[in-house]
């Protein structure tokens, strides 16, 4: 659960975060923390009767699905880069009140997480609340490359649970209150993104599943909110 109020101009209004979706890449280790969230590895059914894709094309779409990476050539990257910022309002005043920027107080606890997979494993997650950061594929001749666009602006990363099973929801011991500064507009293009990683003592971390939502659809009060998250193996959503 989370909250998210406004400290300026003597409107108060909260915020709750939520949970991630599929992919795979390196991370990071452990961290700190409890909230009011369900995260749920949750499988899903996909694609009876396909045609088993090869590795290659597996961690293709296992690369597209965890980034959803935008693709632009060199000269679009440029001019996405150089694009400025937006505006809304044709008075001042009216400009002032929608780029105006706030401070807002957030608060996550409770957090929990249910494994609906039949194999056990040591999980963590990362949020990132807010900020424009983007990852994007840029087609520079014959090379594909990644670039990223934009800042972050708030990370926070939950303990290390160990053996968590299909048993029932498990508390992330994870609390957390923080500052988030953005103004209206920020609340409607910035965005809530949570990973859940699957630890692993001797090797890579693995990413087990990425959630994103818009930070304008959080801020309405004191909520609990579940969401499910999915992970996709050999050609299925699971």
């Amino acid at each position: 659960m989370m909250k998210l109020k406004e400290m300026v101009e003597a409107a108060e209004a909260k915020v709750e975060s939520k949970p991630p979706q599929a992919a795979e890449e390196k991370a990071p280790d452990q961290a700190a923390g409890g909230a009011e969230e369900d995260v749920a590895a949750a499988p899903a059914e996909g694609g009876e009767g396909a045609e088993p894709l090869d590795q290659a094309e597996i961690e293709k779409m296992l690369f597209d699905e965890s980034l959803g990476a935008q693709e632009y050539t060199y000269e679009e990257f440029l001019d996405l880069i150089d694009q400025p910022p937006e505006e809304r309002g044709e008075a001042e005043d009216e400009r002032k009140h929608w780029s105006y920027p706030r401070r807002w107080k957030v608060v996550l606890w409770n957090l929990q997480i249910q494994n609906y997979m039949d194999d056990n494993f040591s999980a963590f997650m990362e949020f990132e609340f807010g900020g424009t950061r983007e990852e994007c594929k840029v087609h520079k001749g014959t090379s594909v490359l990644i670039y990223a666009t934009g800042q972050d602006k708030n990370y926070l990363r939950t303990p290390v649970i160990p053996d968590v099973s299909n048993a029932g929801p498990v508390d992330m011991h994870f609390r957390k209150a923080f500052e988030y500064r953005g103004s209206y507009l920020d609340l409607e293009r910035e965005k809530l993104k949570i990973k859940v990683w699957e630890y692993r003592n001797w090797t890579l971390n693995h990413l087990e599943a990425v959630y994103e939502e818009a930070l304008l659809n959080l801020a309405t009060g004191e909520t609990h909110v579940e969401r499910d998250l999915y992970k996709f193996i050999k050609g299925d959503f699971l």
